[in-house]
């Protein structure tokens, strides 16, 4: 209802059950996160017994922060669930109080106009029996004035002004019970009014109330897999074997073994593009060049979204020239990383709606870009992570 309606308010806006469903939505999400992170520290606790040295021990500092940020998560989660229904309750409550306003309001606006119509009635009848008594009052000063003649005339004036005399006594109770229900009608639709505004209100406040407590649940970014993992000078994994590490709730396979030539680079890294599925190097780059399926035109075309110059193009060219050689269906035998951009696990389906899982090789390109630009701003700042740790 508008608030054009005439009653001077309107019922708070806005669906309960889809506050009630956003509730459950993070609640499952918080039971998700919490799973996550019970994975991460399970695997990270198999891997403390056969993996040794400053890499394993950046390993587990990195797995216990990213499970710290899953629990801080999903702590905020379910805070942002309980906020979400407290006030789906509130509101439920205030709409319903305020349509009962807005209910009564309109009723007592309508009895208003009615008692209004009544008072107009019960004036009339007064005004009307005023006339009737200086009419039958008239007659009695004619009768009396005309003598004996006017005797005949005298019962019939004085009946004529007792009547009129009777139905203005009549009338004045009229005029008084309808002024009454009148003052009434008014004292209650301006209470349901004052009390409709108030509702609203309340649900504002409530509602602002609500987008506080939602904002202050705001949990800061995940630590970046990169820095505690690989350091220059210290890339050596620890001794070999098969683990099974935890990709967003799915394992995949690894060997861990030497980075870097020999080895395959992606193993024991957190999940993500970039595990060097060793394609040719191609140190010479110039436009219309290619390698694999593409050209450093394609490069061009997609770099112009985000705005890189030719040196973060060159850059991007090396990055993919290291991991794939711009094949797209270059495969890591190690972990599975697969295409131009080497994706795998939980960033392999993030990035599928950008087109890490096409057979076409532009659309892995325009998937590795945005990867790119998320994790690292510039095809700069991948190559320099790509040099130093053989994996972007």
């Amino acid at each position: 209802m508008s608030a054009g309606s005439g009653v001077g308010f309107d019922v708070a806006d806005g669906s309960p059950e889809r506050l009630y469903d956003a509730a459950r939505w993070h609640e499952a999400l918080a039971d998700e996160f919490d799973e996550h992170a019970g994975l991460i520290d399970h695997t990270a606790g198999s891997l403390a017994p056969v993996w040794r040295g400053d890499a394993a021990n950046g390993y587990q500092a990195l797995s216990g922060a990213v499970a710290v940020h899953f629990r801080a998560t999903a702590d905020g989660s379910r805070s942002a669930s309980m906020t979400l229904r407290r006030y789906a309750h509130e509101l439920e409550n205030y709409q319903r109080e305020g349509r009962r306003c807005l209910a009564e309001a309109e009723h007592w606006q309508h009895q208003v106009l009615a008692d209004e119509a009544k008072l107009n009635r019960a004036e009339q009848a007064q005004r009307a029996a005023e006339l009737a008594i200086r009419q039958a009052e008239h007659e009695l000063r004619a009768a009396a004035s005309a003598g004996s003649a006017g005797s005949v005339m005298h019962p019939a004036a004085a009946a004529a002004l007792g009547l009129a005399q009777s139905k203005l006594v009549d009338s004045q109770t009229g005029v008084r019970d309808a002024l009454r229900e009148l003052q009434r009608a008014k004292d209650e639709f301006e209470h349901w009014q004052l009390r409709g505004r108030q509702v609203r209100q309340e649900a504002e406040d409530a509602g602002a109330a609500a987008s506080r407590a939602l904002a202050s649940l705001s949990v800061s970014p995940p630590p970046s897999p990169a820095a505690p993992v690989c350091t220059p000078g210290n890339q050596a994994l620890g001794s070999a074997g098969p683990v099974a590490v935890p990709v967003a709730g799915a394992v995949v396979s690894a060997t861990l073994g030497a980075s870097g030539a020999g080895g395959p680079a992606g193993a024991g890294v957190p999940a993500g593009a970039g595990t060097t599925a060793g394609g040719p190097s191609l140190t010479a780059v110039s436009a219309g060049a290619r390698q694999g399926a593409i050209t450093f035109g394609d490069l061009e075309e997609i770099g112009r979204r985000f705005g890189w110059s030719k040196g973060e193009l060159d850059a991007w060219w090396q990055v993919i020239s290291d991991e794939s050689g711009g094949l797209p269906t270059a495969t890591n035998p190690g972990s599975g990383a697969f295409g131009i951009g080497q994706f795998l696990g939980s960033t392999y389906k993030e990035y599928l709606p950008f087109g890490a899982g096409s057979p076409n090789p532009v659309d892995q390109l325009n998937a590795m870009a945005q990867y790119i630009h998320d994790r690292y701003g510039s095809p700069l700042a991948a190559l320099a992570h790509e040099n130093t740790c053989r994996w972007y």
